[in-house]
């Protein structure tokens, strides 16, 4: 189900934000666009490629583990990965450099 379009009219070029909606249940995150275009290619050509979700500012990434994107919110805004349990630790670091790959964030 797609949402409204966010709106933008109160925003300026440094402090506009976008939603992701992450996973099957649609999890929902709202971080800087500028955060989100200098840490992954996939932002950034959604945003400034016209891509239906760079304008209206609502992305939905279904096929994405809620739990990763959290992690990689963490840590485009920290410089940190976030801790998880230990038997849980490899899997999810597994799963983050894989989001990294196919989000175009080289540092993630």
């Amino acid at each position: 189900m797609r949402r409204p379009p966010v709106d933008r009219s109160y925003s300026n070029e440094f402090n506009r934000i976008i939603t992701v909606a992450v996973g099957p249940a649609r999890k929902e995150f709202v971080i800087h666009e500028e955060v989100a275009k200098a840490n992954s290619d996939y932002f950034k050509h959604a945003i400034e490629g016209g891509w239906s979700e760079g304008e209206s500012g609502y992305f939905e990434l279904l096929d994405e583990n809620p739990t990763v994107f959290a992690g990689f919110v963490n840590f485009i805004y920290n410089k940190n990965i976030a801790s998880v349990s230990a038997k849980d630790q490899e899997m999810f670091l597994v799963e983050s450099y894989l989001f990294g790959e196919r989000r175009g964030s080289v540092a993630y």
